[in-house]
């Protein structure tokens, strides 16, 4: 049984994860594919490249918005708001531990808990629904 939760938690894991390191391969293609190229071959970009523009970006993302799975995605709304802020600030902004606890000032091992808690908690959901 130990062995087909640690599965779970990591599917979850990487579900999250890929999900939004997909999401930056596809703002770099379309950064890159929304180039002006200016007489003297000067390149001009039209999406600004500042970090402060793409941190905007990935904000406006919610958690739940990058999630297709119907049955992660249920799971997800039965979390606590504290919970999915944290599981987005982690895997959708891919914030470290020590970033996510600064900026809601709360120790990194109330993050680390926090985390632990919504993951388990996604788990259970799930295997009631049969996944």
């Amino acid at each position: 049984m130990g062995s087909t939760e640690n599965r779970l938690k990591k599917l979850i894991e990487l579900t999250i994860k890929y999900t939004s390191l997909n999401y930056k391969k596809n703002l770099s293609k379309f950064k890159s594919n929304n180039q002006l190229t200016l007489n003297n071959d000067e390149v001009l970009n039209l999406i600004p490249d500042s970090d402060d523009h793409i941190d905007h970006k990935v904000k406006e993302r919610s958690l739940k918005s990058v999630i297709s799975d119907p049955g992660l995605f249920k799971a997800i709304e039965k979390l606590t708001p504290r919970q999915q802020q944290t599981l987005q600030m982690l895997f959708v902004e891919n914030k470290t531990e020590k970033e996510v606890a600064e900026q809601l000032n709360v120790s990194v091992q109330a993050i680390n808990k926090n985390k632990r808690t919504a993951i388990n908690q996604l788990r259970e959901e799930l295997e009631k629904g049969g996944f």
